[in-house]
């Protein structure tokens, strides 16, 4: 039985926005020039990026155990991750290339690396501090 306690939704940044855009509109072009199997495979590629754009979520929550827990789920169609928020040792605030977007770098256990985008990093922040 796992307690919610703070859910934080994805930031949508403008690049994946353009991507989304770009594939809608080259599913359209190949069904267009009567290449249904290449508009498939766009169609396909715009549905999983959307369903991970929309639906990936961050959240905060308590186990039945009382260990404090990050539960990061990409949307439906993937795998869900859970993570101990005692073992989060960093947090890095990082711009991907030409500052287009703005991500948080997770540094946990050993050596592992998970990159979040919240929409609220600063809440993000302070919500995860106050439950180390």
């Amino acid at each position: 039985n796992v307690q919610v306690k703070r859910i934080f939704h994805h930031h949508i940044t403008p690049v994946a926005k353009a991507a989304l855009a770009l594939f809608v509109l080259l599913a359209v072009y190949y069904f267009w020039i009567q290449q249904p199997f290449y508009g498939l495979i766009a169609t396909l590629i715009a549905v999983l990026a959307t369903e991970r754009v929309l639906h990936t979520t961050y959240v905060f929550a308590q186990n039945s155990s009382g260990v404090e827990e990050l539960i990061i789920s990409h949307g439906r169609l993937s795998r869900t991750r859970i993570i101990r928020v005692s073992d989060i040792v960093r947090i890095t605030p990082m711009r991907t290339a030409f500052g287009l977007s703005r991500y948080l770098l997770l540094h946990y256990g050993t050596h592992h690396l998970q990159s979040v985008q919240p929409d609220d990093m600063e809440g993000f922040i302070q919500e995860l501090k106050k439950r180390q």
